[in-house]
């Protein structure tokens, strides 16, 4: 099952029940960035609620020697971030800590390095490694909620009808020779296999660097990066922001009793949902204690 923006707008016209043609108030761009703003608003911080993991991904940065700072990832939820790993040059990781900025003095200033980090600090939009590594070859990876794509309609996107080595096959939307694309799932879960990559593009076929394709298949589309043709949504959260991307729409449209009539309605089935949507595994999550952990009567953290 496919949810697009298109089938989207199509539900907010028919639950809202307004003019549409050469009536209509909003355009279809317009009644879009009307739903995002719901999804950004409403729905999608119903899902960070859960804490069940929706949209978490993972963003690796090459740590060079002498260099602390770090650029947080672009689309991390309001610059958030769920966990940070070093990782060894043998690949084996470990995590570090938060360090209030109060206290980041202590492993600042001239000489004060170490080869391994062992906390981190946040300024801004910057993360920062403390102490300092003095070597090269560890890797920084950041794990965070990304924010919702942005929704466009269906002939803005390509979809996939050939999925090769390093290459996608595609029809629709209208291209340049070069463009940082996403390539959006289809099919539930509706995640995003291929994120922010560069692609070189001729008569509908996009070629991508080794091993980016290996989670994509025929039918999932191609779409300019932070957009999205398909509802970023689990199942169960399509009527929701249909009934609230809705009742903003008739409120923008002055129809305020429409609007509350269709909040009501929300309010009598959220919790319910909320509910079945709570835990995604259906066994109690077990403790996994490693061999390093002051739980099993050692201190201190486990270096590989």
């Amino acid at each position: 099952m496919v949810w697009t923006a298109d089938e989207l707008l199509a539900d907010m016209k028919r639950k809202s029940n307004l003019p549409t043609g050469t009536n209509a108030k909003f355009s279809d761009p317009q009644m879009l960035k009307i739903a995002y703003e719901v999804l950004l608003s409403r729905v999608d911080p119903i899902l960070t609620n859960l804490r069940e993991e929706y949209g978490i991904m993972r963003e690796d940065f090459a740590v060079t020697s002498a260099d602390g700072t770090y650029k947080l990832p672009e689309r991390a939820v309001s610059g958030t971030i769920r966990q940070v790993l070093v990782v060894m040059p043998n690949g084996r990781p470990y995590p570090i800590e938060r360090l209030a900025e109060a206290n980041a003095w202590q492993y600042e200033g001239t000489g004060v390095t170490a080869s391994e980090p062992s906390f981190f600090a946040l300024e801004d939009d910057t993360l920062r490694l403390l102490p300092v590594p003095s070597t090269s070859g560890l890797t920084l990876r950041i794990a965070y909620r990304r924010r919702p794509s942005v929704l466009v309609k269906v002939n803005t996107c390509a979809i996939v009808t050939v999925v090769g080595a390093t290459t996608l096959t595609t029809t629709g939307g209208t291209w340049a020779a070069s463009q940082v694309v996403d390539v959006v799932r289809a099919k539930p879960p509706f995640g995003i296999p291929v994120q922010a990559a560069t692609a070189t593009q001729a008569a509908g076929v996009f070629t991508f660097a080794a091993g980016l394709l290996g989670k994509v298949s025929v039918g999932d589309y191609v779409c300019l990066q932070d957009t999205t043709c398909v509802v970023p949504v689990p199942e169960r959260f399509n009527v929701l922001l249909t009934h609230l991307a809705s009742a903003e729409l008739l409120e923008e449209w002055g129809d305020g009793d429409g609007a509350a009539t269709i909040r009501d309605a929300v309010d009598e089935y959220v919790s319910g949902l909320v509910a079945a949507q709570s835990n995604r595994v259906e066994a109690s999550p077990q403790l996994v204690i490693q061999g390093g952990s002051s739980l099993r009567g050692a201190f201190g953290r486990r270096r590989y």
